[in-house]
């Protein structure tokens, strides 16, 4: 017997073959997503890239810009840009938030005003009454070379704009490039994610049937 494949043959290899590549990307978020990690419970040294986790946020690193004559502290913001979700009207912002496990330690949260609008907009608020209200989030850590950069300037360049920084009402006496990850949390729902294995059964289905439908895959030799 020879092999012998025609085109119903290669597309059925073809999809069949991605279906497997999606099943297994699909499977692997899985597993992350059942062992998602909890913020409460982060060290700094736990912080990798590609682990997803869960947790309450209610505030963020907050400081007092130099000349104000109110005296009144805003959000430190390490970047702004729109949120890519929406063409206007909201916004994507790098903070940073104190590892409760890990005091004095620090990591970024990128929260989009899009996605995260209550909590988003109770950062900004600057009513000291709502800074306790607490609000569940998830997400992925992720370590971008863009990212990176944006933190080690933000963090360099703190004094020029702030004459102090402070976290639930414990002020900062300085904040060290040592003591910020490298790596940042962006915030994003994730209960749809664990299914996404599922987007690999038509694949696989088409594959399959594509195959039959190409006959035998093979020639008898007399």
């Amino acid at each position: 017997m020879k092999l012998k494949l025609n085109t119903l043959h290669k597309i059925a290899i073809a999809a069949f073959s991605v279906g497997i590549i999606v099943l297994i990307f699909g499977l692997v978020i899985l597993y992350k997503c059942l062992n998602i990690r909890d913020l409460s419970k982060l060290k700094f040294d736990d912080i990798k890239s590609g682990t997803y986790v869960k947790g309450k946020i209610s505030t963020v690193v907050r400081g007092y810009p130099i000349g104000a004559t109110d005296y009144k502290d805003e959000p430190f913001e390490l970047y702004v840009t729109d949120s890519q979700e929406i063409s206007e009207g909201a916004y994507k912002s790098y903070f940073l938030v104190e590892l409760e496990n890990d005091p004095e330690k620090y990591i970024c949260v990128v929260i989009d005003q899009y996605y995260d609008t209550d909590l988003y907009n109770q950062i900004f608020s600057g009513n000291r009454e709502t800074y306790n209200l607490s609000y569940d989030v998830e997400g992925i850590i992720t370590s971008r070379k863009a990212d990176k950069k944006l933190i080690e300037d933000g963090i360099e360049k703190w004094k020029d704009k702030y004459s102090d920084l402070y976290y639930n009402s414990k002020y900062i006496m300085d904040m060290s490039p040592d003591a910020v990850s490298d790596c940042c949390i962006k915030l994003r729902p994730m209960g749809t994610r664990k299914f996404w294995w599922l987007y690999s059964i038509p694949f696989l289905f088409a594959g399959i049937s594509l195959f039959i439908l190409g006959g035998r895959p093979y020639e008898r030799i007399k």
